[in-house]
């Protein structure tokens, strides 16, 4: 959709408006939210959300409890040292009574909203950057007219506030929010940080809480470590993919990530913390490079009794098996074949090389073997 960005008053104005659509985010729809709250909620740099009950020909608001999150759902990308957050998040309403809610959130520092969607019907509907005060005029018409619309808006530093109307009575509303940012950088060790951090916010246990982090780098990733949570961690190269999951929570921590890029065979970071007129300490990450798996070239022998003994099954068996070995030789590997009865055979006077033309003449000398007089 086409829309512009406006400066008003030194500030960076972006309003997004959405023709149709509910909207919710991390952390608490309620009434008429205690002044304390709200601005303990901005203060403190957690999402929250504050919401008036829309009552039909009305504006008095009622206070009920807050909506319950169904999940919250993270996906992020790191380029090099470029983030790139997608948050997927549904909440549910279910009280007899439509609810018109404010949700502020933060942004990380010097991070870029990208995008902002909302669901209706199963349908995602994204979001038109239009001027600030137009926004707010078609917001109130869509209002007036009965329709559902979301405007979004920057509120300040780092801060963005989504307005909704309605969110229907006994259903859930889903949003997507897409924004990017240049991880910190310290003491060798990147670090990315997502505000999971909603117990004072969360009226109830999170049905699903689920984080995953795709790292590439150029160079070679040493140390992948979170201090915050228990993560699963599948470790390549210049690739890593860390991952956090839990049923029925209540996160009470903002999530955070470390890693280390370095092209030496030894990985090694030192974080340093001392409170003043206090002893300090300090956290040393090593990481040995990594072992490359690698197949060692073989010289093979085999060796097989074509006596007497061998007659019937035992020598298809041994010839099946001997054929087996034969097909699964990597080409720089070297073999030969010796038979024995009362005399000794070789396939070849010299150990050959495992090439496809002479693996296949070696099976067909296996083929032509057959068991000769007597055991030895």
């Amino acid at each position: 959709m086409q829309g512009k960005i406006v400066i008003s008053a030194g500030l960076l104005i972006c309003s997004l408006l959405f023709g149709w659509g509910n909207v919710l985010a991390d952390g608490m729809v309620m009434i008429e939210v205690p002044p304390s709250v709200s601005t303990a909620a901005l203060s403190s740099r957690q999402p929250t959300f504050v919401s008036n009950v829309a009552l039909p020909y009305s504006h008095n608001p009622t206070k009920i409890e807050a909506l319950s999150v169904k999940y919250h759902r993270v996906k992020v990308v790191i380029d090099k040292n470029i983030s790139t957050t997608y948050v997927d998040q549904e909440f549910l309403n279910d009280y007899d009574i439509d609810v018109e809610g404010m949700y502020i959130f933060p942004l990380p520092e010097a991070a870029t909203l990208k995008g902002f969607s909302v669901y209706v019907d199963n349908k995602k509907i994204t979001g038109e950057v239009v001027d600030k005060e137009q926004a707010r005029r078609n917001y109130e018409e869509l209002v007036r007219k009965g329709g559902e619309p979301a405007l979004l808006e920057y509120a300040g530093k780092d801060m963005f506030r989504v307005k909704i109307y309605p969110i229907p009575k006994h259903s859930g509303k889903r949003i997507e929010l897409v924004y990017q940012e240049v991880l910190k950088y310290d003491s060798g060790l990147y670090t990315y940080e997502y505000p999971l951090d909603t117990e004072r916010f969360s009226p109830k246990p999170i049905d699903e809480v689920a984080i995953s982090v795709e790292i590439n780098s150029s160079g070679t990733i040493k140390n992948v470590y979170s201090p915050s949570h228990e993560i699963g961690v599948k470790l390549e190269k210049t690739s890593a993919l860390c991952s956090y999951e839990e049923k029925n929570a209540r996160p009470d921590k903002n999530f955070f990530l470390h890693y280390s890029v370095s092209d030496k065979d030894l990985g090694l970071n030192v974080l340093c913390y001392r409170k003043p007129d206090q002893e300090g300490y300090f956290m040393l990450l090593l990481s040995p490079g990594q072992i490359e798996n690698r197949t060692l070239d073989k010289d093979v022998i085999f060796v097989l009794d074509t006596s007497g003994s061998m007659w019937g099954e035992k020598m298809e068996q041994a010839k099946e098996a001997l054929k087996f070995c034969l097909n699964r030789l990597r080409p720089k590997d070297r073999f030969n074949v010796i038979t024995f009865n009362s005399k000794v055979s070789l396939f070849k006077n010299n150990l050959m090389g495992a090439t496809k033309g002479n693996v296949k003449s070696a099976l067909e000398f296996v083929d032509g073997l057959k068991e000769r007089e007597g055991p030895i």
